[in-house]
């Protein structure tokens, strides 16, 4: 069973290198020790591999190789070039141009000895280039270790400013959250508000475009009447001309009706003053009339009893009783006067005719009452005239009235 073999320092050295290093140290030994021309073919020799000849390519191929086998490359470089250093170059030896230390010695001895010190400065050479090689790997290593250190401590300072400028962006950050779920809270009350305006809005939009459908349907109807009217209109053009000519002469008549009107207004101001004449007038009459109703009944209810005593006394004959009775029946007529009841009558007539004269517009509503009519009082006058035993003027029932306007107006334009 093969045992595993440990690594040499060589390659723990190696391993210490990262990928770019191998790859920039395998590039540099193939530029210095092997010429373009040969490179493909001592590299497949050395290496045991085919690889390209050409740079670029040499370059992405070895990029695209693992860390493994890049150590192996180097390795067998390194060795081969020890070998190449190692090794001895022949020489022509031709007796025309012999050199004295070119010269084999004359004992065995010597020439071991001579080989020996030839190995050992070989040797010592190739440990001095490796010591001067490592010398300056070294110092390179120191430099690059300078350099990250410094890198370090800046990454230091660095990684402290951005952790206080990360606290300082988490609390910002913070805010901004609060700040950012505030606002947050307010666009969505906004949004809820917004919204309930907007079904608002829409119902009311539905109301409005049913009133308008609603307002479209009057149009066309009122379109359709103003249609109408106009047809109208133009079928009544031609006897505009004869209404205006109307219109002047009612306007001329009503111009002259209320010069008319003013007229009847100054006379039944004037009757209405001679009416609260009479009326003062009559009332004094009244008491007189009634004092001699008083004494006429007295003197009538003296006169019956003795009458009666009389025809039964003397009984003559019947044409002489009808004669009688005829002539006691025009004296009863004679002394009669008017009723209660007709009295009313007539004061009522009186308030109603009085009523219409005092109402201005009434008279000039109706037409046919502009004409003037009969006097009031006469035709009490002649109410109280049928009875030749009443008196001249009035009776008591005018003592409580009082003409009013039943309009309450009291307007006579």
């Amino acid at each position: 069973m093969d045992r595993k073999r440990k690594p040499t320092r060589t390659r723990q050295k190696l391993e210490e290198y990262n990928k770019e290093e191998l790859v920039t140290r395998i590039s540099s030994l193939i530029d210095d020790e092997y010429p373009a021309r040969t490179r493909k073919k001592a590299l497949s020799r050395q290496l045991g591999c085919e690889l390209p000849a050409d740079r670029s390519e040499l370059q992405t191929h070895l990029q695209s190789a693992t860390k493994e086998k890049l150590i192996e490359y180097t390795i067998s470089l390194q060795t081969s070039l020890e070998l190449r250093m190692s090794k001895q170059k022949r020489k022509r030896r031709s007796p025309r141009c012999v050199r004295h230390s070119e010269v084999q010695p004359s004992t065995p001895s010597e020439w071991y000895q001579a080989r020996e010190r030839r190995s050992t400065a070989q040797n010592f050479g190739s440990t001095e280039e490796a010591l001067s090689r490592a010398k300056r790997e070294h110092t390179e290593r120191g430099g690059k270790i300078t350099k990250v250190r410094r890198h370090l401590m800046e990454t230091e300072q660095t990684v402290t400013s951005q952790t206080s400028e990360l606290a300082t962006l988490r609390r910002r950050l913070h805010e901004r959250d609060q700040a950012a779920e505030q606002e947050l809270h307010n666009y969505r009350q906004q949004l809820s508000v917004t919204n309930q305006n907007l079904v608002q809005a829409q119902r009311a939009a539905e109301s409005t475009m049913e009133e308008l459908l609603c307002t479209k349907a009057t149009k066309e109807q009122m379109e359709k009447e103003f249609t109408e009217v106009y047809r109208q209109m133009r079928e009544q053009a031609t006897t505009y001309s004869s209404t205006e000519e109307e219109l002047a002469e009612a306007r001329r008549t009503m111009i002259e009706q209320k010069g008319e009107v003013s007229s009847l207004q100054k006379q039944l101001r004037e009757s209405e003053a001679h009416a609260r004449e009479l009326l003062s007038t009559s009332r004094a009459e009244s008491k007189q009339v009634k004092l001699a109703l008083d004494t006429v009944t007295q003197q009538l209810q003296c006169n019956t009893p003795r009458q009666a005593d009389f025809e039964a006394e003397h009984s003559d004959s019947g044409q002489d009783k009808l004669q009688k009775r005829e002539a006691d029946g025009a004296k009863r007529q004679m002394v009669e006067v008017p009723t209660v009841a007709a009295t009313e009558v007539a004061s009522t007539q009186l308030g109603e005719e009085l009523g219409e004269c005092l109402d201005g517009r009434h008279i000039w509503n109706q037409p046919e009452q502009r004409e003037p009519r009969a006097n009031a009082i006469n035709d009490v006058q002649m109410i109280f005239g049928q009875d030749p035993g009443a008196p001249e003027m009035g009776n008591d029932c005018f003592h409580n009235y009082q003409p009013v306007d039943q309009r309450g107006t009291g307007s006579y334009d």
